[in-house]
Protein backbone atom coordinates (compact mmCIF):
# COMPACT_ATOMS: atom_id res chain seq x y z
CA UNK A 1 0.00 0.00 0.00
CA UNK A 2 1.47 3.35 -1.05
CA UNK A 3 -0.33 5.74 1.45
CA UNK A 4 1.34 8.63 -0.29
CA UNK A 5 2.20 12.23 0.74
CA UNK A 6 0.25 14.12 3.80
CA UNK A 7 -3.09 15.16 2.26
CA UNK A 8 -4.69 16.66 5.56
CA UNK A 9 -3.51 17.46 9.27
CA UNK A 10 -6.05 18.05 12.02
CA UNK A 11 -6.02 19.98 15.23
CA UNK A 12 -8.39 20.43 18.25
CA UNK A 13 -9.24 23.98 18.50
CA UNK A 14 -10.89 26.08 21.12
CA UNK A 15 -11.59 29.25 18.72
CA UNK A 16 -11.94 28.61 15.28
CA UNK A 17 -12.13 32.44 14.21
CA UNK A 18 -8.95 32.58 15.73
CA UNK A 19 -7.06 29.97 13.83
CA UNK A 20 -8.42 31.32 10.64
CA UNK A 21 -7.17 34.75 11.55
CA UNK A 22 -3.84 33.52 12.43
CA UNK A 23 -3.08 31.45 9.80
CA UNK A 24 -4.28 33.93 7.07
CA UNK A 25 -3.26 37.07 8.09
CA UNK A 26 0.74 35.12 9.34
CA UNK A 27 0.90 31.77 7.00
CA UNK A 28 -0.87 33.09 3.83
CA UNK A 29 -3.26 30.10 4.41
CA UNK A 30 -7.20 30.79 3.04
CA UNK A 31 -9.82 28.97 4.30
CA UNK A 32 -11.83 26.81 1.85
CA UNK A 33 -14.80 25.23 3.76
CA UNK A 34 -16.74 24.90 7.23
CA UNK A 35 -19.12 22.87 8.47
CA UNK A 36 -19.63 19.64 10.87
CA UNK A 37 -18.00 16.61 11.59
CA UNK A 38 -20.64 13.81 10.24
CA UNK A 39 -21.19 10.46 11.73
CA UNK A 40 -18.91 8.53 9.32
CA UNK A 41 -16.14 10.98 9.76
CA UNK A 42 -16.83 10.12 13.68
CA UNK A 43 -16.65 6.57 13.00
CA UNK A 44 -13.86 6.19 10.57
CA UNK A 45 -11.59 7.88 12.75
CA UNK A 46 -12.38 6.15 15.88
CA UNK A 47 -13.59 9.27 17.64
CA UNK A 48 -17.05 9.07 18.04
CA UNK A 49 -17.18 11.98 20.47
CA UNK A 50 -16.55 14.22 17.39
CA UNK A 51 -20.11 14.02 15.81
CA UNK A 52 -21.64 17.39 14.97
CA UNK A 53 -18.60 19.44 16.02
CA UNK A 54 -17.69 22.13 14.29
CA UNK A 55 -14.32 22.18 11.84
CA UNK A 56 -12.55 24.70 9.72
CA UNK A 57 -10.16 23.90 6.78
CA UNK A 58 -7.97 25.76 5.25
CA UNK A 59 -5.26 25.39 2.31
CA UNK A 60 -1.82 27.12 1.41
CA UNK A 61 -2.37 30.39 -0.94
CA UNK A 62 -1.39 28.51 -3.95
CA UNK A 63 -1.90 24.96 -3.56
CA UNK A 64 -5.12 22.82 -2.91
CA UNK A 65 -3.73 19.44 -2.69
CA UNK A 66 -3.41 20.04 1.24
CA UNK A 67 -5.03 21.07 4.22
CA UNK A 68 -5.42 21.90 7.84
CA UNK A 69 -8.36 20.47 9.52
CA UNK A 70 -9.28 22.32 12.66
CA UNK A 71 -11.77 20.99 14.98
CA UNK A 72 -13.55 23.14 17.57
CA UNK A 73 -12.63 20.99 20.81
CA UNK A 74 -12.68 22.20 24.65
CA UNK A 75 -9.27 23.87 26.05
CA UNK A 76 -6.54 21.36 27.08
CA UNK A 77 -5.22 22.98 29.69
CA UNK A 78 -3.01 20.46 30.95
CA UNK A 79 -1.64 19.54 27.27
CA UNK A 80 1.73 19.84 26.94
CA UNK A 81 3.69 19.77 23.22
CA UNK A 82 6.26 17.03 23.36
CA UNK A 83 5.83 15.62 26.58
CA UNK A 84 3.39 12.70 25.54
CA UNK A 85 3.03 10.00 23.41
CA UNK A 86 1.29 9.80 19.62
CA UNK A 87 1.46 12.96 16.91
CA UNK A 88 3.65 15.80 18.38
CA UNK A 89 4.17 18.07 15.28
CA UNK A 90 3.76 18.87 11.78
CA UNK A 91 6.13 19.69 9.58
CA UNK A 92 5.43 22.34 6.66
CA UNK A 93 8.12 23.33 3.49
CA UNK A 94 8.67 27.09 3.74
CA UNK A 95 10.61 29.29 0.81
CA UNK A 96 12.46 31.44 3.43
CA UNK A 97 12.37 30.59 6.69
CA UNK A 98 14.54 34.07 7.89
CA UNK A 99 11.78 36.36 6.45
CA UNK A 100 9.24 33.82 8.37
CA UNK A 101 10.34 35.06 11.46
CA UNK A 102 10.18 38.62 10.96
CA UNK A 103 6.18 37.99 10.23
CA UNK A 104 6.20 35.07 12.97
CA UNK A 105 7.73 37.43 15.83
CA UNK A 106 4.61 40.01 15.58
CA UNK A 107 1.80 37.20 15.94
CA UNK A 108 0.10 35.03 18.28
CA UNK A 109 2.59 31.81 17.18
CA UNK A 110 5.09 31.84 20.27
CA UNK A 111 8.69 31.04 18.04
CA UNK A 112 10.36 27.94 20.29
CA UNK A 113 13.05 27.60 18.07
CA UNK A 114 14.51 30.40 15.85
CA UNK A 115 15.86 29.55 12.90
CA UNK A 116 18.80 27.41 12.38
CA UNK A 117 20.70 25.21 10.13
CA UNK A 118 19.87 21.60 11.33
CA UNK A 119 22.93 19.76 13.03
CA UNK A 120 23.60 17.08 10.27
CA UNK A 121 23.29 19.30 7.35
CA UNK A 122 23.59 23.25 6.75
CA UNK A 123 21.39 22.74 3.55
CA UNK A 124 18.11 22.71 5.60
CA UNK A 125 17.45 25.67 7.83
CA UNK A 126 14.18 25.23 9.91
CA UNK A 127 12.49 27.08 13.03
CA UNK A 128 9.47 25.67 15.23
CA UNK A 129 6.88 27.55 16.60
CA UNK A 130 3.36 26.91 18.50
CA UNK A 131 0.31 28.27 17.84
CA UNK A 132 -3.31 29.30 19.61
CA UNK A 133 -4.38 25.81 20.24
CA UNK A 134 -0.84 24.82 21.66
CA UNK A 135 0.02 23.08 18.01
CA UNK A 136 3.56 23.04 17.26
CA UNK A 137 5.10 23.64 13.40
CA UNK A 138 8.56 22.88 12.04
CA UNK A 139 8.74 25.96 9.35
CA UNK A 140 11.50 24.54 6.88
CA UNK A 141 13.43 25.62 4.31
CA UNK A 142 15.70 23.27 1.82
CA UNK A 143 18.52 25.47 0.75
CA UNK A 144 18.69 23.58 -2.13
CA UNK A 145 17.38 19.57 -3.53
CA UNK A 146 18.58 16.73 -1.28
CA UNK A 147 18.65 13.46 -3.34
CA UNK A 148 18.22 11.80 0.25
CA UNK A 149 14.80 13.72 0.96
CA UNK A 150 11.79 13.20 -0.72
CA UNK A 151 11.06 16.80 -0.17
CA UNK A 152 8.35 19.04 -2.12
CA UNK A 153 9.19 22.75 -3.33
CA UNK A 154 7.20 25.15 -1.74
CA UNK A 155 4.87 27.21 -4.21
CA UNK A 156 4.40 29.87 -1.98
CA UNK A 157 6.01 31.56 0.97
CA UNK A 158 4.23 28.88 3.53
CA UNK A 159 3.19 25.45 1.59
CA UNK A 160 2.45 22.00 2.68
CA UNK A 161 3.18 19.89 5.48
CA UNK A 162 5.45 17.21 4.24
CA UNK A 163 6.46 15.41 8.10
CA UNK A 164 4.91 14.42 10.77
CA UNK A 165 6.23 13.89 13.85
CA UNK A 166 5.34 11.21 16.41
CA UNK A 167 6.41 10.44 19.57
CA UNK A 168 6.96 7.21 21.38
CA UNK A 169 8.75 5.38 23.58
CA UNK A 170 10.58 2.28 21.17
CA UNK A 171 11.50 3.51 17.40
CA UNK A 172 11.95 -0.19 16.97
CA UNK A 173 8.10 -0.89 17.42
CA UNK A 174 6.88 2.34 15.87
CA UNK A 175 9.07 1.43 12.74
CA UNK A 176 8.17 -2.17 12.65
CA UNK A 177 4.08 -1.03 12.85
CA UNK A 178 4.02 1.32 10.36
CA UNK A 179 6.36 -0.65 7.95
CA UNK A 180 4.17 -3.39 8.65
CA UNK A 181 0.99 -1.94 8.32
CA UNK A 182 1.80 0.09 5.28
CA UNK A 183 4.47 -2.88 3.75
CA UNK A 184 6.99 0.09 3.79
CA UNK A 185 11.16 0.23 3.71
CA UNK A 186 11.88 0.84 7.52
CA UNK A 187 14.40 3.86 7.36
CA UNK A 188 17.79 4.29 9.48
CA UNK A 189 18.06 6.09 12.38
CA UNK A 190 19.26 9.56 12.37
CA UNK A 191 19.95 11.97 15.02
CA UNK A 192 19.02 15.67 15.80
CA UNK A 193 18.43 17.99 18.75
CA UNK A 194 15.70 19.69 19.11
CA UNK A 195 16.56 22.84 20.61
CA UNK A 196 13.28 23.15 22.15
CA UNK A 197 13.36 20.07 24.24
CA UNK A 198 16.32 17.68 24.37
CA UNK A 199 14.64 15.14 22.53
CA UNK A 200 16.35 12.65 19.65
CA UNK A 201 14.72 12.46 16.45
CA UNK A 202 14.36 9.62 14.54
CA UNK A 203 14.11 10.10 10.45
CA UNK A 204 11.75 8.82 8.98
CA UNK A 205 9.19 5.91 7.72
CA UNK A 206 7.54 7.29 4.52
CA UNK A 207 6.49 10.79 5.55
CA UNK A 208 6.61 10.67 9.71
CA UNK A 209 9.77 11.53 11.75
CA UNK A 210 10.20 9.03 14.50
CA UNK A 211 10.71 10.79 17.85
CA UNK A 212 12.11 9.00 20.97
CA UNK A 213 11.03 10.78 24.07
CA UNK A 214 13.90 10.62 26.92
CA UNK A 215 13.21 10.33 30.44
CA UNK A 216 14.91 12.26 32.92
CA UNK A 217 16.10 15.45 30.06
CA UNK A 218 15.09 18.81 30.87
CA UNK A 219 15.42 21.57 28.32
Amino acid sequence: MDIGRISAITIGASDLDIMEQTYSKYLGYRSIKTGFITHDEAHNWGAEKLVDAPYLIMQPEKSDDFSFRFVLQPNQSNYIPFKSYGWNAAEVIVENVDELEEIIQESPFEIIGPPADLSFTSDIRAMQIIGPAQEILYLTQFKRKIEAFDSPTPRCSVDQTFIVILAGKSIDSMQYYYSNLFNLEKAPIMESRIRYQRLLIYLKVQNTMLLQLQSGINA
